[in-house]
């Protein structure tokens, strides 16, 4: 049913991260009612918001927040398919831009945000990401709540016991700088596995994401269609990261699993790709594993740009994302 808490409106959220606000009431008083207002909110991983629900809640006396985190984005994703077809979303859930193809197709189980106002703070987005919450027929469903730009996080210790530079601005110009591409990067992994016979990454799945993200079209066309077969950017890319397993740059890590933190702490590997969001997870699975600043993580992006979590506010630069090393 439609929520009788029509002032508060369901949202989703992508990761880079979009969110969506439900249609359906998940229970609490609500403001028509005289009662106070009970807004549940669901996020994945370190969205960085806890400080953030205070001070709404500051502001907005009456609204209490619940917020519910789900440690992946895997488990995420199952869980809001499995409420939506329930009908027990809670009222703003995160989603990742990844599932948004699939969110689209059940775009009606949100809120219509250009009935509270959305087109008329749309500058705040850059066009294409303010697009991407959009439905087929114009509503828009989602914010976007980041642009997903990238830098390298590494391990300045392991770096200088390779005789590779270790500051912010020396690393950025050992990859390349803006003109860093993964050819540069693989062979400066083989430069540093020959030094120490470590590890480059801990594993090849989220290098190669970020290989396909890169692309103006991966797996799929702007129109939707499978772009797969003789496609030679998938093609070369798929070679690059066939490269890195085969020269043992890949310290063979779970996906998401770090053993409680410890593979940022024992020194198995020397770098990581960082979109943005991801440095919140860094940090606390470094913190879990018993490091600190002195275990050497540090962060570096060709254009000087300073590691932060998640925007508190949505982004208007830069224009398009910023991935790096590219193809």
């Amino acid at each position: 049913m439609k929520s009788s808490r029509r002032s508060i409106t369901g949202a989703i959220a992508g990761a880079a991260a979009l969110t969506l606000i439900a249609t359906g009431c998940s229970g609490g008083g609500g403001a028509e009612e005289g009662g106070d207002v009970e807004l549940s909110i669901t996020t994945f991983g370190t969205f960085g918001y806890d400080d953030l629900y205070a001070e709404y809640e500051d502001a907005n006396p009456g609204i209490k927040i619940t917020a519910n985190n789900i440690d992946t984005g895997g488990n995420a994703r199952t869980d809001a398919f499995q409420k939506i077809a329930s009908g027990g979303l809670t009222d703003i859930v995160a989603i990742e831009e990844g599932w948004l193809g699939a969110i689209q197709e059940v775009s009606t189980e949100f809120v219509d945000l250009t009935e509270y106002g959305a087109d008329d703070i749309a500058d705040r987005w850059v066009d294409w990401k303010y697009a991407q919450g959009t439905d087929a027929d114009g509503r828009v469903i989602g914010y976007g709540t980041d642009i997903g730009p990238q830098g390298l996080c590494y391990n300045r210790t392991l770096f200088e016991e390779a005789g590779f530079p270790s500051e912010r601005t020396e690393v950025a110009a050992l990859f390349g700088g803006a003109d860093a591409t993964w050819e540069q990067y693989i062979e400066l992994g083989k430069e540093y596995q020959a030094a120490t016979g470590k590890a480059w990454i801990d594993q090849g799945s989220f290098v190669w994401n970020s290989m396909i993200n890169q692309l103006d079209e991966g797996y799929y066309t702007a129109d939707g269609e499978l772009n797969v077969e003789g496609n030679a950017e998938i093609e070369q890319r798929w070679d690059w990261i066939n490269e890195i397993l085969a020269s043992d740059l890949s310290a063979g890590a779970e996906r998401w699993n770090w053993g409680g933190g410890k593979a940022f702490t024992d020194g198995s590997f020397a770098t990581f790709v960082c979109p943005g969001w991801m440095l919140g997870t860094i940090k606390g699975q470094l913190e879990t594993g018993g490091g600190d600043a002195s275990t050497g993580w540090d962060f570096a992006h060709p254009t000087g740009v300073e590691p932060s979590s998640r925007s508190q506010q949505p982004p208007s630069t830069p224009k398009s994302p910023q991935h790096w090393p590219h193809g």
